[in-house]
C-alpha cells in the first residue's frame, strides 16, 4: 500500500509545478522555489522575467523551460530558461502563437508542446522546441482538442491525457481519450482511455508506469481524490489508492527521497551547511 509523507509547507501557495522547482500559478507572480530532499527544506530561486500562469514547465539537460501561459495582458508566447549555475532566467525563442493551458514533455532531446487554449478556443495544435537550435517547429496535431490536460514522456513516447474541451452545447466536457506520440514516426495514436475524466490534474512516471492524480471532473463538478495508473505493457488504466484529500491544480514529479533518519540529521544541520542552487 502507498505511504504518504507530509513535507514542509511551501513558502507560498503554489501550483502548476514541475520537477523539484515550483512556480506560482494562481497569483500570476514570478516567484519560484525549489524543494531539496537532502535537507527537507524549500529554497527561494530567482524570479522569472515575466509573470505567468497556466504555463508548462519542463526539465532538460539540467535547465528549466517555462513555456507560454497567460497573465493580465493575455496569452503569452514568451519562453524562459532557468540556469541553476547562475540562478538566472534567460529569454528564449518565443512560440509562434501565444497559448496557455497547454501541456508539454521532453522527448528525443526536444520539448513537445500540445494543445491548450489558442485564440480563445481549445486547440489540437502541437509544436516542438529544439534547445540546441533555440527554434520551434510545427508537428502533427492531436486528434482531440484539449486544454488543462497533462503530458508525460515514457519509453521514448509522449502520452497526452485528460483535460477538457467544448461539447455540443458549448459546455466544458471531460476528454477521456489518451493519445501517444512517437518522435520517430511523427504521428499520434490512441491508447486505452481514462476511466475518470480530469482536468488540471498532476502526472508523473514511476517504475515504467504513468500516474495521474487528482483533478477536476466536469461530470460530477468536483475535485477528485483518484490516482489513475497506466501500464503501457498491458495498455490499461487502473485506479490506485486515493489521495489523502481531493485536489486540483496540482503538479507532480518523481524524486528519490533519503531515508527518514538521514533526512532528519541533515535538516538539523542545514543552517550550517551551504546549499548550492
Amino acid at each position: 500500500m502507498a505511504e504518504w509523507i507530509l513535507l514542509p509547507v511551501v513558502p507560498l501557495t503554489l501550483s502548476m509545478s514541475s520537477h523539484i522547482s515550483m512556480s506560482v500559478d494562481l497569483q500570476m507572480t514570478m516567484l519560484n522555489d525549489r524543494y531539496d530532499p537532502r535537507f527537507n527544506t524549500w529554497i527561494h530561486l530567482a524570479n522569472m522575467n515575466q509573470r505567468r500562469t497556466h504555463f508548462s514547465l519542463n526539465v532538460f539537460s539540467g535547465l528549466l523551460f517555462a513555456v507560454g501561459g497567460r497573465n493580465s495582458e493575455g496569452c503569452l508566447s514568451s519562453v524562459e530558461c532557468y540556469v541553476p549555475a547562475t540562478n538566472q532566467w534567460q529569454m528564449k525563442a518565443p512560440l509562434e502563437v501565444p497559448r496557455c493551458c497547454h501541456a508539454s514533455a521532453v522527448v528525443d532531446g526536444q520539448i513537445l508542446v500540445t494543445g491548450g487554449y489558442i485564440n480563445n478556443a481549445y486547440s489540437r495544435s502541437v509544436c516542438m522546441y529544439d534547445p540546441s537550435k533555440d527554434s520551434w517547429q510545427d508537428k502533427a496535431s492531436l486528434s482531440t482538442p484539449r486544454g488543462w490536460h497533462c503530458a508525460v514522456s515514457l519509453l521514448e513516447r509522449v502520452y497526452v491525457m485528460g483535460g477538457s474541451q467544448l461539447g455540443g452545447r458549448a459546455e466544458r466536457v471531460d476528454v477521456l481519450p489518451v493519445e501517444c506520440y512517437s518522435p520517430y514516426t511523427g504521428q499520434w495514436n490512441y491508447v486505452a482511455p481514462l476511466q475518470t475524466g480530469v482536468s488540471t490534474a498532476g502526472a508523473s512516471t514511476l517504475n515504467g508506469k504513468i500516474y495521474l492524480v487528482g483533478g477536476w471532473n466536469e461530470i460530477e463538478k468536483k475535485y477528485k481524490k483518484c490516482i489513475q495508473c497506466y501500464n503501457p505493457d498491458l495498455n490499461e488504466w487502473t485506479e490506485e489508492d486515493e489521495l489523502p484529500e481531493a485536489t486540483v491544480g496540482v503538479s507532480c514529479c518523481t524524486i528519490s527521497m533519503p531515508n527518514t533518519k538521514t533526512r532528519e540529521s541533515r535538516a538539523s544541520s542545514v543552517s550550517s551547511v551551504p546549499v548550492s542552487i
